[in-house]
């Protein structure tokens, strides 16, 4: 079973059911973290959330 699908089996205390929607990218050295690996990691989220949710999303960098 993927990481995501686990958490919403899990039973937590309250109501309803929780989910996960993560982006995941790759710093790419001498990149500063505020730029391009942000933007690919919420680019990773966004893609997780739109595609259904509850979800890990990979989103590496072009190699160059």
């Amino acid at each position: 079973m993927r990481c995501a699908g686990r958490i919403a089996v899990e039973r937590f205390p309250g109501p309803g059911r929780v989910t996960i929607s993560a982006g995941v990218t790759q710093y790419r050295g001498g990149e500063e973290a505020a730029s391009p690996l942000r933007r690919r990691a919420d680019e990773a989220l966004y893609q997780a959330k739109n595609s259904g949710r509850n979800r890990v999303v990979v989103n590496a960098p072009a190699p160059g």
